[in-house]
């Protein structure tokens, strides 16, 4: 039995300049059990990242997402569906890596959000 990496590690490419960088992608091959689609906006000191599973399911314990220059988010907030989700957040030049306190089970059809303040 195939148990599939608990771990999302996103590090869309560069976009070019602007006002805001907006990141959208279809997430296939991410695991053996579902697809769907992850979104990453950026404005000021914000990052806004989602994921919207289309089919099947996503076990997940930690994010890490790649942050511009000059981003080191003191504060994650995630929420599933609209509902808080507790999670602890590591901020590291380049880097931000977010801890679930369990782990999650997305199902096709719910959306986790996570915004990274600075």
């Amino acid at each position: 039995m195939m148990i599939p990496h608990q771990c999302l590690d996103c590090k869309p490419p560069p976009v070019g300049l602007g006002c805001c960088h907006c990141y959208r992608t279809l997430l296939t091959g991410l695991t053996a059990e579902g697809w769907g689609a992850f979104t990453q906006k950026r404005t000021g000191q914000a990052q806004q990242q989602s994921l919207a599973l289309a089919a099947g399911r996503l076990r997940l314990r930690t994010l890490a997402f790649a942050t511009p220059d000059g981003l080191r988010p003191a504060k994650a907030t995630l929420s599933l569906n609209g509902k808080p989700l507790p999670a602890t957040l590591t901020a590291k030049p380049g880097r931000a890596e977010i801890t679930l306190a369990d782990e999650l089970l997305l199902q096709a059809g719910e959306r986790l959000e996570i915004v990274l303040d600075g």
